[in-house]
């Protein structure tokens, strides 16, 4: 299992102690698993790889901030572009801190629309729901070195027209922790 990402966020107008700010985060995570040569599929490494790439534009007053929150997903499952699913979402972001050193994020998304895209089928069937919410919690222990802990659930189903049925339903849960470096 991997994952790592980056973010930025910026301060664009200000008013007192009301800020607008614009920010981003990617986050790419993903897995191996290698199938055995005495299982009857092709044999070989099946992957997932998981890119976030996270939007938001938001008011800032003290130490709350809330905002629209943009998702969009592309998830690769299988051997590269063997089936995927790229989505688009929107929802909601807030964010609280605790003095100088805590904060405390989470964000829901709903998937309006998205594409399941399996090699070699003609069909590209919808993602027909989809949601995804987030919750992290960031301690900074320097100036510069943070630790973060977050969980994170998805859920997208996918129309339910032949080769698909709900086979190829994306639901995933995760739990992460590491280190945060700030420039």
């Amino acid at each position: 299992v991997y994952g790592m990402g980056a973010g930025a966020s910026y301060g664009i107008l200000s008013m007192g102690d009301l800020r607008f700010v614009v920010g981003a985060d990617l986050v790419v995570r993903g897995f191996g698993l290698e199938v055995p040569a005495r299982v009857e599929l092709d044999t070989g490494v099946f992957d997932q790889s998981d890119v976030w790439l996270d939007q938001y534009v938001a008011l800032r007053f003290r130490s709350v901030m809330a905002g629209v929150y943009f998702e969009q997903r592309s998830i690769d499952r299988g051997r590269a572009g063997t089936i995927g699913i790229p989505a688009s979402g929107v929802g909601l972001l807030s964010e609280i801190s605790w003095g100088e050193r805590v904060i405390a994020r989470i964000s829901y998304a709903d998937f309006p629309r998205g594409r399941l895209r399996v090699d070699g089928a003609p069909l590209e069937p919808d993602v027909t729901s989809g949601r995804s919410v987030r919750v992290s919690l960031t301690y900074q222990l320097t100036d510069r070195w943070s630790a973060r802990g977050a969980y994170a659930s998805t859920t997208m189903e996918i129309e339910p027209v032949p080769p698909t049925f709900s086979f190829f339903d994306h639901r995933q849960s995760l739990v992460t922790s590491g280190l945060v470096l700030t420039f």
